[in-house]
């Protein structure tokens, strides 16, 4: 009996959605535990730090110093933002989210495309990292407002189960992408992101059907974030 005169709950006795988070999580440390060992040999032969290694793969092709890495991510940042704040919701005023999803995702794999065959050109390595950013805030935006709809979980599980399959990839592919420039060159990983989002657009097209709930359903801008905001911090 718990102080209060009531029944003690267990806390095994969990809904199944907290446990479905919980798996998620322990999912993401180990991806963290098998990527962080292989860093510090991925670095040597790129003559960079592990956590250089860690951050990203774009700035080693680049070949800048801080400041003009610094300056090429802070446009990539903006250019994200802007997409993400303002031109995401515009489109899908007009367009269902599959659709958008199915139109951004086969141009962000022809700018990558792009990226990898003028990789040794650093002026337009650049402007390719950036109109990538325009791409990506428009993804961010339209997978987050998916994520909520496509489930009656509570929103802030989705997104935490969202959050950690996002991380987890994140955490995963700068190390993948440097050993592909070390064992193929510097166009390969470029190239194998590029295949990957394909196969994602493919994945939607094919099952769009399945996917008919996203684009029936209307997001609630507040919930919407407030869930987003929860999950980034579980």
């Amino acid at each position: 009996m718990s102080a209060h005169g009531g029944s003690a709950v267990s806390v095994w006795r969990q809904p199944a959605q907290v446990w479905a988070v919980a798996f998620a999580c322990v999912v993401a440390f180990m991806g963290i535990g098998l990527v962080d060992p292989i860093l510090p040999a991925i670095a040597e032969s790129l003559d960079a730090s592990p956590v250089q290694t860690e951050l990203a793969f774009s700035p080693f092709p680049l070949g800048f110093g801080a400041m003009g890495i610094g300056f090429t991510f802070f446009g990539w940042g903006v250019a994200l933002a802007v997409t993400s704040v303002w031109v995401a919701p515009l489109l899908l005023r007009f367009l269902a989210r599959t659709t958008v999803m199915l139109l951004t995702l086969p141009l962000l794999a022809i700018d990558l495309v792009v990226a990898g065959i003028l990789v040794e050109d650093a002026t337009a390595l650049v402007v390719c990292i950036i109109v990538g950013g325009l791409l990506l805030g428009i993804m961010n935006t339209v997978l987050t407002e998916s994520v909520m709809e496509a489930t009656d979980l509570p929103r802030s599980v989705a997104s935490s189960s969202y959050s950690a399959v996002r991380f987890l990839g994140g955490a995963a592919a700068p190390p993948v992408a440097a050993w592909l420039w070390h064992a193929y060159g510097p166009t390969v990983p470029y190239l194998f992101a590029a295949a990957s989002i394909l196969v994602a657009t493919a994945t939607i097209l094919f099952g769009r059907r399945a996917l008919a709930r996203i684009d029936e359903r209307e997001a609630d801008a507040a919930d919407e974030a407030a869930a987003v905001l929860v999950g980034d911090a579980a």
